[in-house]
């Protein structure tokens, strides 16, 4: 089997045109550059350099295997650079919770262009409003809405979100239309997400805040 530091010195020694250069540069004594051609020649079965005490130059099957050598040492530093590469770029698994208010139908698209600029990100999303357990459940990053519940987590702000209340018309035909927030307990609530009975709500209106 070639051994791949003999071809090197094969190489270094074509290119500099001498035993004492190649080794010089190589930080190799001239007899191992020696040792190693020689090696390289009866492995091959083949003489690659015509060697004097003047200079070194290649033979004919030693000018065609230093072609293939060349293609070969250019793919193996190709493959080096391509890994080395590969470990600056983001990869594996992210485990994402969102909140059910805002779903795959905002997120999606965003986790979309998120996956065609990492594609060696494997996404993975799960809808829920506990955000906090689910980061306590293994979860990486955790998307909520609102006030942080737990101070020891760390939190990057997005976004701002607003919410309202509002009704169809024949549901107000049939209740009425509100004019101040006292007459809302009266009317009928179907919210997104989880709701906290005990959550208080501010309304503006007209300039003016409600609590």
């Amino acid at each position: 089997m070639l051994d791949l530091g003999d071809l090197m010195v094969f190489v270094k020694v074509v290119e500099t045109e001498s035993l004492t250069r190649a080794g010089a540069q190589l930080g190799l004594p001239k007899s191992t550059v020696s040792r190693r051609i020689s090696r390289l020649e009866q492995h091959l079965g083949v003489h690659l350099l015509n060697r004097s005490t003047r200079a070194v130059t290649v033979t004919q099957d030693g000018a065609l295997f230093f072609e293939y050598c060349l293609r070969s040492i250019g793919v193996l530093r190709d493959g080096e650079r391509a890994l080395q590469s590969r470990q600056h770029e983001p990869r594996g698994v992210v485990r994402v919770a969102v909140p059910a208010m805002l779903g795959q139908s905002l997120l999606g698209p965003l986790f979309a262009r998120f996956l065609e600029q990492y594609p060696d990100v494997r996404l993975v999303s799960v809808v829920s409003d506990d955000a906090v357990a689910l980061l306590k459940g293994g979860f990486d990053v955790a998307i909520g809405i609102g006030p942080l519940a737990d101070s020891g987590l760390i939190a990057v702000k997005l976004g701002t979100t607003e919410s309202g209340l509002f009704g169809a018309p024949g549901y107000f035909e049939r209740k009425g239309n509100p004019q101040t927030h006292v007459e809302l307990p009266r009317f009928d609530l179907l919210a997104g997400g989880t709701v906290d009975r005990r959550q208080r709500w501010t309304l503006h209106m007209d300039d003016q805040a409600v609590t």
